[in-house]
């Protein structure tokens, strides 16, 4: 139980490093959740130690994951990424640096054919 609930954690660290929280595959997280929830709690009333440890642990790993994914998402979900997998500036933004690059090109190529 705790290997299965920990193996979509495994990009935890790249995700916080690089903010690409769609490698936290979330749909997997969130019913892993809810399962590892209903089990522990299984566990608690049947008083089952054996049970409710794994199914606790790895409860909490789902959640960890889930606040990761949530923290991530709200602060890159604007953002474009770039073939490096690390986050550019929105498509507006983009579109506006394209710009102001084009007329740097067009002040320089200015200078050049003045004498």
């Amino acid at each position: 139980t705790i290997i299965n609930n920990a193996t979509p954690g495994q990009n935890i660290i790249t995700v916080i490093k690089t903010g690409k929280y769609k490698l936290i595959p979330i749909v997997t997280v969130i019913f892993g959740t809810v399962c590892s929830a209903c089990w522990c709690a299984y566990g608690f009333f049947i008083k089952d130690w054996m049970m409710y440890t794994p199914n606790g642990i790895g409860l909490l790993l789902n959640i960890v994951q889930i606040v990761v994914y949530t923290i991530n998402y709200r602060k890159y979900k604007d953002k474009v990424w770039d073939d490096e997998n690390t986050p550019t500036a929105n498509p507006e933004e983009g579109f506006i640096d394209q710009i102001n690059s084009e007329e740097e090109v067009k002040k320089e190529e200015e200078q050049i054919d003045e004498p």
